[in-house]
C-alpha cells in the first residue's frame, strides 16, 4: 500500500514536467525525487534499522514487553476517553467554542483589496480607478446569483432592495 500510493504520488508530481513555467516543473522533479526517497527510506532503511537496533531505536521512549500501554494513561488519553463516552456533548461545546472564538472575525477585512496587491503602481489600477469614477461599485466585476427560475421576480426584487446594488437583471 506504502509502495503503491508513493508511486501514485510520484507519478503525479512528475506530469508537472509538461507544465510551461519552469519553477512548476522544478517543484514537479523535487517533489517527487523528496516523496520516492521517503518511500524508499520508509519501505527500505527503517526495517534494516529497526532489526539492527532493536527496540533501542525508540530511544528515549522504549518500549518493554510487561510496560503498560502509553496510550491509555495521560491527558490525551484521558481526552480520548472523555470524547468516546459523550461524542455530541463534546461536538456541541466545541462547536460552541468556535462560534464564540469565531465572533471577532465578524469585522474583519482579510486579504488586499484590487490596488493594493501591486507593489508598484500599475496602468490596471488606473483603468479601476477611471471606472469606479464613472461607473456604479461592482460594474467590473459583478456578483452572480444564482436562484430558482420560479422565484425569479421574488428573487430579482430582494437583490433590487439591498442597499448598494445599482442594477441587478436575470
Amino acid at each position: 500500500a506504502v509502495a503503491a500510493s508513493a508511486t501514485t504520488v510520484v507519478l503525479s508530481l512528475l506530469t508537472l514536467t509538461a507544465a510551461v513555467l519552469r519553477n512548476d516543473q522544478a517543484i514537479g522533479v523535487a517533489g517527487a525525487v523528496g516523496i520516492g526517497t521517503a518511500a524508499l527510506y520508509g519501505l527500505v532503511v527503517l526495517p534494516c534499522a529497526l532489526a539492527v537496533c532493536g527496540r533501542g531505536l525508540f530511544w528515549p521512549f522504549v518500549p518493554r514487553p510487561g510496560q503498560p500501554e502509553p496510550t491509555r494513561s495521560g491527558g490525551w488519553a484521558k481526552v480520548g476517553a472523555l470524547v468516546a463516552r459523550r461524542p455530541r456533548a463534546v461536538l456541541a461545546g466545541a462547536l460552541v467554542l468556535l462560534v464564540v472564538l469565531a465572533t471577532g472575525l465578524s469585522g474583519a477585512r482579510l486579504g488586499l483589496s484590487k490596488t493594493e496587491q501591486f507593489r508598484v503602481q500599475a496602468e490596471s489600477i488606473d483603468g479601476l480607478r477611471t471606472l469606479s469614477r464613472h461607473f456604479p461599485a461592482g460594474t467590473a466585476d459583478p456578483t452572480i446569483v444564482v436562484g430558482l427560475a420560479a422565484a425569479e421576480e421574488a428573487l430579482l426584487a430582494a437583490i433590487t432592495a439591498t442597499p448598494g446594488v445599482a442594477s441587478a437583471r436575470p
